[in-house]
């Protein structure tokens, strides 16, 4: 009971933290994506950054968030893989609700028809620095534009299962190798281990 307890609370708190961080980030690349202040090439470097900044910051504070999670198992008790990867996928649940809120209601605030003429405008703006500009580009640039203009508003549930299935497959992905990481075997099968060997 103890341990479910934790699980679920700790999760839920790290959670939260994760979610704020990474949900404040996809406001930002949407902010930064419809900027009509920022040039092409400064918006491109300074989305990389961030974008590369991101992914480093998630990865450690999940596996920080998992070793410090880890903690409350006594040695006898052990954090296994298995458990490690579930709390890693709860994880990215959790966080993946809170982006796909934060998205939508960002969203919401300057306007879905806002949001799709200025992403048309960017998009234009990046085909006109492509070689051979809007000219030798102008079909896909057609075929891109009209699909922004027939892509209907999505709902806060689109929202969410959008996030939630990236934030799922990204977590599965990388929680493989971080779970491993935050394993501990139980104190008596390492002491047996050493004395086998």
């Amino acid at each position: 009971y103890m341990i479910n307890r934790f699980f679920l609370s700790d999760a839920l708190r790290y959670g939260a933290i994760l979610g704020v961080i990474m949900g404040l980030s996809r406001v930002f690349e949407i902010y930064l994506f419809n900027c009509t202040e920022v040039d092409n090439v400064p918006r491109v470097i300074i989305s990389l950054v961030e974008s590369l900044t991101v992914v480093v910051v998630y990865l450690w504070l999940m596996y920080k968030f998992t070793r410090r999670h880890s903690m409350r198992y006594s040695p006898s008790q052990g954090f296994s893989f298995f458990r490690g990867l579930a709390f890693m996928l709860l994880l990215s649940m959790l966080t993946s609700i809170v982006v796909g809120a934060a998205n939508y209601i960002y969203i919401e605030i300057i306007g879905y028809e806002n949001y799709i003429w200025n992403s048309i405008a960017r998009i234009t703006e990046m085909f006109e620095s492509l070689p051979g500009g809007v000219g030798e580009n102008g079909e896909t640039l057609d075929d891109v534009v009209a699909i922004l203009r027939d892509k209907p508003k999505p709902s806060m549930f689109d929202s969410l299962f959008s996030s939630t299935y990236t934030y799922l497959v990204g977590g599965l992905i990388c929680g493989i190798c971080l779970a491993a990481m935050a394993e501990k075997r139980p104190e008596s099968e390492s002491h047996q281990n050493n004395f086998e060997e």
